[in-house]
């Protein structure tokens, strides 16, 4: 991908992520939209290109949050460099199927890991709250990820990476 694309593409996701979906949250759910654009590049691009997101869009939602401070940029490191990784190993993760999976397990995994969070700090909270807002959240993330995946797809199909650039010496 282009390094202007990448950094276009960065910023618009964290403006809407920050900006936009926590004002609207449906059903009182905040989709992740950077997780889902984190497992497409990890996909479509290189690995450096996808940790470079996952780092920015990660410490950025560190700081905006002022809560949990390096939750959120070691999990998508983390996301970034093992769908990458998986995906570099052969397993076929870019079809649709795999990337909803995807997105599904890492949204019930980053949830989780709050929740429990919440509850080993004494929180009081309903069982039957928790599996609808889980159900909801994973929906959102599923219909993000079939909207977000064809555009990172189209961006990242539009040049070389940055990685390979370099390694030739191309700027």
């Amino acid at each position: 991908m282009k390094p202007y694309k990448l950094t276009l593409l960065i910023i618009v996701v964290l403006m809407l992520q920050v900006g936009f979906l926590p004002g609207w949250q449906p059903l009182n759910v905040v989709p992740d939209l950077l997780l889902a654009v984190v497992i497409c590049l990890a996909l479509y691009t290189t690995v450096t290109e996808a940790l470079i997101c996952a780092v920015v869009v990660g410490l950025a939602l560190d700081i905006s949050s002022g809560t949990d401070f390096g939750l959120r940029l070691g999990f998508y490191t983390v996301v970034a460099l093992g769908v990458s990784l998986l995906h570099r190993a052969g397993l076929a993760l870019d079809s649709l199927p795999w990337r909803l999976a995807l997105a599904a397990l890492l949204t019930l995994m980053a949830n989780g890991v709050i929740l429990l969070g919440l509850y080993l700090h004494g929180a009081n909270l309903p069982g039957r709250v928790v599996a609808s807002r889980l159900f909801i959240a994973v929906v959102l993330e599923l219909i993000v990820m079939m909207i977000v995946g064809p555009i990172v797809r189209r961006l990242a199909s539009g040049g070389e990476g940055m990685l390979s650039m370099a390694s030739r010496g191309k700027h």
